[in-house]
């Protein structure tokens, strides 16, 4: 027995004690005697264990899983130890043992905290002579259940002709995590009447037109959410009404008939127009001694 590796003989070596002596040799000959420590040889499990332990249930965030088994022993079974245990990724050096998780079942937890791990049950088996197996199921990843994106959805800015709207996305969260959002601007004629897309209007923010287009219209923005699981929920603002600025009247206005004693001359606005609607008048006639004195 002076090899680096020793089998154990099946027979008058249980309850003895084994240890390894090495002896180091270095390039000048000197010599090093080192002991490892000792450990009592155990009696071989004649009649181990046979069977296997899966896990049942939808291992997704939040649901309670089972550990099924038909783990039989020709010895009896004494004690059964379960261990629920959990991994970054698949590989069974990975895994490590769930605080508090040593039932036959166990609930995932309801947060992001356990979402896209491995998980396993291991099951520890000691016979009535006290020889002790272990049995791991299959891994099998947990999945992210949808959790919904909460909060509201809202216009900042000016709701008025020519002016620059945001919608504002800061209202809204998910539990899954960062959202991505879409936008559709829609307006309509009044609160009863459907809204319809506005064309080219798809991003945070719209520039409302600066003509009469949209005045007296009501305005929302349709917002749709998307989590890092692809799952999306559609958010839509209250709708405000789009506000008027005043165009100012332009064209001249000039005096129709024969300017003399006794004639009747009228005031021609036929030039003027306005971008905001029809125009009404109110008149004042003036005179002055001369074109350069004041009216």
């Amino acid at each position: 027995a002076n090899n680096h590796n020793f089998s154990i003989p099946s027979e008058n070596y249980s309850t003895k004690y084994l240890r390894v002596k090495v002896t180091t040799t270095d390039a000048f000959g000197g010599t090093t005697i080192l002991l490892s420590s000792s450990f009592e040889i155990g009696i071989a499990d004649a009649n181990p264990p046979t069977g296997s332990v899966e896990i049942i249930g939808n291992v997704q965030e939040g649901s309670t899983i089972n550990a099924s088994n038909n783990i039989s022993d020709p010895d009896g079974i004494k004690q059964t130890i379960y261990n629920w245990q959990i991994s970054l990724s698949n590989t069974s050096s990975g895994f490590s043992n769930i605080t508090s998780a040593s039932n036959a079942s166990f609930t995932i937890a309801s947060d992001q905290s356990m979402v896209e791990k491995y998980i396993r049950i291991k099951i520890t088996i000691t016979d009535n002579n006290d020889n002790i197996n272990y049995f791991y199921s299959d891994a099998k990843q947990i999945t992210n259940l949808n959790d919904p994106a909460t909060g509201t959805v809202s216009i900042t800015g000016r709701v008025e002709e020519g002016s620059t709207v945001i919608a504002d996305t800061s209202g809204l969260s998910d539990l899954d995590g960062s959202l991505r959002f879409t936008f559709q601007w829609q307006s309509a004629s009044n609160t009863s009447s459907s809204f319809i897309n506005i064309s080219s209007a798809s991003n945070a923010s719209y520039t409302i037109p600066s003509d009469q287009s949209m005045v007296n219209k009501y305005l929302r923005v349709k917002v749709q959410a998307k989590d890092p699981f692809n799952n999306t929920q559609e958010f839509i603002s209250a709708s405000k009404v789009v506000a008027n600025i005043d165009d100012a009247a332009t064209g001249t206005v000039s005096i129709n008939g024969t300017v003399e004693e006794g004639s009747t001359v009228n005031a021609d606005t036929s030039g003027l127009s306005d971008p905001d609607g029809s125009l009404k008048f109110t008149y004042q006639w003036q005179s002055a001694l001369n074109a350069s004195s004041s009216f």
